[in-house]
């Protein structure tokens, strides 16, 4: 499969879950804004299924669509291991 990269990134979300203050986020690294997107969505997506907080990265271009507008931003100074 072309995106099977992803699931250990979402299986390591999965296991910030289990705890009680929580949200998701996604890896930004560089490649197209596409990437971003589908990053974004797939992210936003297990969010919205799993009921957990979702906190956008902000990635080249996502200006343009206005998502730092409308997302809660990801803050990496409140970030707890």
């Amino acid at each position: 499969m072309k995106y099977t990269h992803y699931v250990p990134m979402f299986l390591l979300f999965f296991s910030f879950a289990l705890q009680s203050k929580s949200a998701i986020t996604y890896t930004t690294v560089r490649g197209r804004t596409g990437d971003h997107i589908i990053k974004y969505a797939k992210a936003k997506w297990v969010a919205h299924k799993y009921a957990i907080d979702f906190l956008y990265k902000p990635f080249p271009y996502s200006e343009q669509l206005n998502l730092h507008d409308i997302e809660k931003q990801y803050m990496p100074e409140n970030e707890t291991t």
